[in-house]
Formats: structure tokens, C-alpha cells, sequence
């Protein structure tokens, strides 16, 4: 299974003058990558870079950049980093502003990542978990029953609807489908099973 970060994580330093300020943020897809990117723009907007990289597990895509930077100095350390903690589903941002003082080629590829490294420190990484998504009509008869059995392998209740009878809808940790599909199979002429999909929990 792969990782990812279950939140958004900062640090910063400042560098013979410029200031270094690392933004890790978990990311869905290639628009949230978007997003997050004007986000960073929006929360410095006088910086001089915004260096970044990326993995997205769909697809297996990566990218980097260093932003106007030298080449290989910002986005290829950044990339790497994300690549030794085998996360995905993450993006870094190391947004600098210039103070002044140039660094040289080394002094870049230490800044930008060591705080890109101090901001990976605080972040809480995670391992998302695959669900199965449900949804149940049953009477109400068995309504307390089925909540009951739900909540003893783990399942996370979505919606909830009363009328005639109950539908509920649910997601359950897929290793749980065999046994839950069992129980619901004996509940069968009374209730209404329904597979909605797949999903990743965090």
C-alpha cells in the first residue's frame, strides 16, 4: 500500500536572507494540484519562486519545477524527497522569497529542500485504506440490527433516509465484504443490497 499525508504541512527558515517557506499539501488529482499551486501564489504573492513538485498514484505521474530557478536545483530535489518517503498524492511547494544573497547551485538544492525535509517532519503520513461503498434498504424491523453489525466491522455511515423502510448508505472496509455480503444474504428477503463502487479512506 502507498502513503500520502493526512494533512496540510508548513516550515520555514530563513537562508543568508531569503526566505524559504515549505507548504506540503495532500492533492487528489491534477486539478487539486492546480488549486493548491494559485493557493501558494495567493498566500505570498510577492515571493520571487514557487518551486513544486508532485506525484499522483493515477497514472503513476510525477513533475517538478523549479519556477526560474538554476535547473535541477529546486523541483528535482523537492521531487526526490517525495520519492524516498514513497508518498503519493502529495505536493510540495517551497516558495522563496530573494533576500539578496545568491547561494550558488548547492546552497539552493540545500535550502529548498532542506525546508521542504523540516516541513515532512511535522506532516502526519498516512495510508489510505480501500472501502467498499453500500447502499441498504431495509425495514425498519432490522434497521437497529444492521446498524449494530455495520459498526462491529468498522463500516462509516454516509446518509440515512426514513420513510416507508430505511436506506442507508455506507462504506466498509473492503476486507469486511465477504463477511457483511454473508450476513446480508440471511437478511435477502427482507433486504435490499446494492454495491455502489469503490473508494479511498485516509
Amino acid at each position: 500500500m502507498w502513503r500520502t499525508i493526512g494533512a496540510e504541512a508548513r516550515a520555514e527558515q530563513t537562508i543568508d536572507k531569503s526566505r524559504f517557506i515549505a507548504r506540503l499539501t495532500p492533492v487528489a488529482d491534477a486539478a487539486a494540484v492546480s488549486a493548491d499551486l494559485r493557493e501558494a501564489r495567493r498566500l505570498w504573492p510577492d515571493a520571487r519562486h514557487y518551486v513544486y513538485a508532485w506525484r499522483l498514484r493515477a497514472g503513476g505521474r510525477e513533475k517538478c519545477s523549479d519556477d526560474g530557478e538554476p535547473q535541477g536545483t529546486g523541483g528535482r530535489p523537492l521531487l526526490s524527497l517525495l520519492q524516498r518517503a514513497d508518498l503519493w498524492n502529495t505536493l510540495a511547494v517551497v516558495t522563496r522569497y530573494f533576500g539578496g544573497v545568491l547561494l550558488g547551485t548547492g546552497g539552493l538544492t540545500r535550502a529548498y529542500a532542506g525546508t521542504a525535509r523540516l516541513a515532512l517532519a511535522q506532516a502526519e503520513i498516512v495510508e489510505p485504506r480501500l472501502y467498499i461503498r453500500y447502499t441498504l434498504a431495509l425495514p425498519y424491523a432490522l434497521y437497529e440490527k444492521a446498524k449494530y453489525f455495520l459498526a462491529g466491522l468498522g463500516a462509516v455511515s454516509e446518509t440515512e433516509e426514513f420513510a416507508a423502510g430505511v436506506t442507508v448508505v455506507f462504506a466498509l472496509p473492503a476486507e469486511q465484504q465477504a463477511v457483511w455480503e454473508k450476513q446480508a444474504a440471511e437478511w435477502s428477503g427482507a433486504a435490499r443490497l446494492e454495491r455502489q463502487g469503490e473508494l479511498l479512506r485516509y
